[in-house]
């Protein structure tokens, strides 16, 4: 549907009178012969109607009838309305849509030498396809976020992987707020940009998870808090350069880009802060909280175990 009318059932209605649909006898004032309507069909976004007629139709009059109905306005054009079967005296009736309105707004705020005459093209996205964007976005990072939990669980132990969940969830929420924040439109370019971050972090959090099963199996004496903060110092410098790498080229696209790829780099930029931060300070932390906190007694010890005992 490419317009959107403001036609309402009721406005439906009183243009089939207007039109004298139906309207049988000699009252030639309200209702003249060569204007009485034998069918009335409005298009499936209501801003055209198609009239017929027994008779060749006077359009003029066919205007009058359909200025007479209340908030109803014709698209301004010459040829409006038109015959476009004169043979069978058909009329369509090009009525303003929802576009046309804010084409009207837009010349009235700024002016017509800014404005076009005529908008390119015009595009409505209605309620259903907006909840359909919103359950596949939503679908899709759930999904990989349970994938990511599953590889996590087998490739370090399963008290790992909430900490990247909680990372992942936190660098899309993140994003998503700097994009309501600056009132940019979110589309599935947007979703493409969340689902990148989302394995951007998980990459980034594997590290230092790496370097954490490495270093329990190095430094048995030190708890499990303790060899935390040991990677993450150790990982520090190669998480910090590498975002910053990555932070440069996509500021590139940011600066001299446009459209849909300035919002995708956009999103990227926040991502990677957010991702770096989440890395470091949720992540590594949250999982030693877990440990600490949910797990049995001794439990440091039986995941010191059983990732040490795994090739590097």
């Amino acid at each position: 549907m490419q317009e959107i009318s403001t036609v309402d059932e009721t406005t439906k209605e009183g243009l089939r009178k207007a039109l004298c649909l139906g309207v049988e006898g000699d009252d030639e004032t309200t209702c003249p012969k060569d204007a009485r309507a034998t069918e009335v069909k409005f298009s499936a976004g209501g801003d055209k109607i198609g009239v017929r007629y027994d008779s060749e139709p006077d359009l003029d009059k066919i205007k009058a009838q359909v200025l007479s109905v209340p908030n109803v306005k014709l698209r301004v054009s010459e040829k409006n309305p038109q015959i476009v079967n004169k043979r069978d005296h058909r009329v369509e009736i090009q009525l303003q849509s929802k576009g046309d309105q804010l084409m009207d707004v837009l010349v009235h705020e700024l002016g017509a030498d800014v404005v076009p005459d005529h908008a390119l093209r015009v595009e409505w996205v209605g309620p259903k396809a907006g909840k359909q964007l919103r359950d596949s976005a939503r679908n899709a990072v759930a999904l990989s976020i349970v994938f990511i939990m599953i590889y996590l669980a087998f490739r370090f132990d399963l008290r790992f992987a909430p900490g990247v969940v909680l990372s992942s969830v936190h660098d899309a929420l993140v994003v998503l707020a700097a994009f309501i924040v600056t009132h940019r439109e979110i589309t599935l370019s947007t979703i493409a940009v969340v689902l990148t971050i989302v394995g951007y972090s998980m990459n980034d959090t594997v590290v230092v998870y790496d370097r954490i099963r490495e270093n329990l199996g190095k430094h048995r004496g030190k708890s499990f808090a303790e060899v935390i903060n040991l990677s993450i110092s150790e990982t520090l410098s190669r998480t910090i350069l590498t975002s910053v790498s990555t932070m440069l080229s996509v500021l590139a696209f940011f600066i001299w880009g446009t459209g849909v790829i300035k919002d995708f780099a956009f999103g990227m930029i926040v991502g990677i802060v957010a991702g770096t931060y989440s890395s470091i300070y949720v992540a590594a932390p949250f999982t030693e909280w877990i440990d600490k906190r949910l797990g049995r007694p001794g439990s440091a010890k039986n995941v010191k175990k059983r990732l040490s005992a795994k090739p590097a």
